[in-house]
């Protein structure tokens, strides 16, 4: 796999989570605080500067109330995502 292909995975899991924390009301500050990690860490994970360490990508699961395979499954389903300035924002 190819390092394009992985940030793009990277990110399409990190949109996932974002579109679930808003399906939940939740921040992902609430998230964070939930799992428990910085606020800073969660900040890099939800905007794909960092990929998820396993162990924290299974309890974000289950903080969410979802499998990890579902969460996965959920993310990669998601449409790309659009370069700025050109359509409605995904979350």
């Amino acid at each position: 796999m190819d390092h394009d292909s992985t940030q793009a995975q990277v990110a399409a899991l990190a949109r996932q989570i974002r579109v679930e924390l808003v399906s939940r009301s939740m921040l992902h500050q609430d998230l964070a605080d939930a799992i428990p990690v910085s606020h800073s860490a969660m900040s890099h994970y939800m905007t794909a500067l960092r990929p998820i360490p396993m162990p924290t990508f299974i309890r974000i699961a289950e903080v969410l109330g979802v499998k990890p395979s579902e969460l996965l499954g959920r993310a990669a389903e998601l449409p790309p995502e659009r370069a700025a300035g050109t359509g409605a924002a995904l979350p």
